[in-house]
């Protein structure tokens, strides 16, 4: 079964092209993806497709994405034990066990650091679809942008937002833990991701 972050790289690449072939069939000198301004997950919700400023009738979108993976995150985290504890826990105390929070409880606000890998993966994806589509479709510009400006953000980014939470909270985390929590995620793991992770 594809994994959560490349099934949302593969529909997001299937959602982009299918646009561009419209944009393209309109002679359109620019092509962009929207996503709502929300947290990570929701990149794969309302999303729109442009072209030359121009915005299709059907602009609120989504993709088919297999269920995120809740089940095998909390049992990595129960592998992992009371050491890794604050790797899955939010700066406000809310665990993964939090039923009543849902989203809240791990992943939708980004204040906890399993979130933030997460998200780090997704933003991987868009850009590297981006750069993808920018060599593919050379006479067209493209961008990949959510609303208000909010671009993808880097590797970097987030591994000094990382790191700057860690020195806050007062904890450490095995880049194996890293390493095994990513593998859930995506089959296609960036050597940088996990450089970055052993220099935490």
């Amino acid at each position: 079964m594809t994994k959560f972050v490349d099934a949302y790289f593969a529909k997001l690449d299937e959602y982009a092209r299918a646009g561009l072939a419209q944009a393209i069939s309109a002679k359109a000198k620019s092509f962009r993806v929207d996503w709502d301004d929300a947290p990570f997950f929701t990149r794969a919700y309302n999303l729109s497709r442009y072209w030359d400023e121009q915005p299709p009738e059907a602009n609120e979108d989504q993709l088919s994405l297999p269920s995120f993976p809740y089940e095998a995150v909390k049992g990595l985290q129960d592998e992992v034990g009371s050491g890794a504890l604050a790797f899955f826990t939010s700066e406000d105390g809310v665990s993964l066990d939090d039923r009543d929070r849902w989203w809240g409880c791990a992943f939708d606000s980004g204040n906890i650091e399993a979130g933030k890998w997460v998200q780090l993966m997704i933003d991987a994806a868009i850009q590297r679809l981006e750069a993808t589509l920018q060599k593919d479709y050379s006479n067209i510009g493209i961008e990949l942008c959510g609303h208000d400006g909010q671009y993808p953000r880097s590797v970097d980014s987030y591994a000094r937002s990382i790191e700057t939470m860690r020195k806050e909270r007062g904890y450490r985390v095995d880049a194996l833990v890293v390493d095994r929590f990513l593998t859930l995620f995506t089959d296609a793991l960036d050597a940088t991701w996990l450089e970055r992770a052993r220099k935490l």
